[in-house]
């Protein structure tokens, strides 16, 4: 663990250097510590894999004082002080020509066919490390290593209509039909959560339009 200060207005804990579950656990449960402690001159918290941004106000609180208080809350960032994870339903539509897209050309990609690949999408089990880059983005992990894309091999042009679904450096479509991508208000930025589980619920276009993003 280190503190690094960003700028003068927040200071940047660091847990780890790897990109893992344990590690943004950690960091998950140290931004919940912190806001049910209420630290005095607390802003904003910012999550990322493995660090934790906290923004304060310095005119309630110094530098050096409210590292201190964070590092008396790190020892006691575990799972154990974490709420059960929100779980997110999202229906996803694989084999509709115009919503699923580019399901073909990743299948094709991947030597699978495409009820292989959407099998193997709706079968995983997601974690939602943190939201970031545009409201609502999710970046996860749990991504079957047999359908993972890295980013130099993938070149196609995702349209409005689909999730760009980040894990770590891999990325693939989930084909959500464009209605429920509502601007406002921005249903996946208020239901996808850091530490949310999301899971795929393969539907019919038919059904998927109706057929809202559940949540527990």
């Amino acid at each position: 663990m280190r503190f690094l200060p960003a700028g003068d207005l927040a200071v940047c804990v660091e847990l780890g250097e790897a990109i893992s579950v344990e590690v943004n656990t950690r960091v998950r449960a140290l931004e919940f510590l912190i806001q049910q402690k209420g630290l005095t001159g607390v802003v904003e918290t910012v999550p990322a894999y493995s660090s934790l941004l906290v923004y304060y106000d310095p005119r309630a609180v110094g530098y050096e004082p409210l590292c201190a208080a964070i590092a008396e809350l790190v020892p006691q960032a575990t799972t154990a002080v974490l709420p059960p994870p929100r779980t997110v339903e999202l229906p996803c539509c694989y084999d509709d020509p115009e919503l699923g897209f580019d399901l073909a050309a990743a299948a094709k990609r991947l030597d699978l066919s495409p009820d292989d690949l959407a099998q193997l999408h709706a079968g995983a089990e997601y974690l939602v490390y943190f939201i970031g880059f545009t409201p609502g983005l999710p970046y996860m992990t749990g991504m079957p290593a047999r359908i993972n894309i890295g980013l130099g091999d993938w070149s196609q042009v995702f349209r409005i209509g689909s999730s760009l679904v980040l894990l770590n450096v891999a990325r693939i479509s989930v084909f959500l039909p464009a209605a429920i991508f509502a601007p406002s208000p921005s249903i996946l930025m208020t239901r996808m959560k850091i530490g949310s589980t999301p899971s795929s619920s393969p539907v019919a276009r038919s059904v998927a339009v109706r057929k809202p993003i559940r949540s527990s």
